[in-house]
């Protein structure tokens, strides 16, 4: 017959709250993550810049299809859009806070 032998730690309390991430009873902070905000601040800015090809191309009467440069630029920016949505869609995940609950 085995006896199953439960190692008790010590208990630690966590707040999670809009200033910081994370604070646990023994003073750890963890920051809010940052990655969103620059992800977006990158869309917004390559989103400006095929926003200024699409009016250029416009202005001297181009096709869209044409500029090498214009189709580079929109797959560009649907590859940071694609980045943004899954940032949305993944959990939170960091290494130093384990649940043994």
């Amino acid at each position: 017959m085995s006896e199953h032998i439960h190692q008790k730690g010590k208990a630690v309390g966590m707040d999670v709250n809009l200033s910081n991430f994370l604070t646990d009873s023994d003073g750890t902070v963890i920051d809010t993550p940052k990655y969103l905000k620059k992800s977006e601040k990158k869309l917004k800015k390559e989103q400006r810049k095929l926003s200024r090809m699409y009016e250029s191309a416009k202005k001297d009467n181009r096709k869209l299809s044409e500029p090498e440069n214009y189709q580079n630029q929109r797959q560009k920016v649907a590859e940071i859009h694609k980045h943004v949505a899954n940032i949305w869609n993944k959990p939170v995940d960091y290494d130093g806070v384990r649940c043994n609950c």
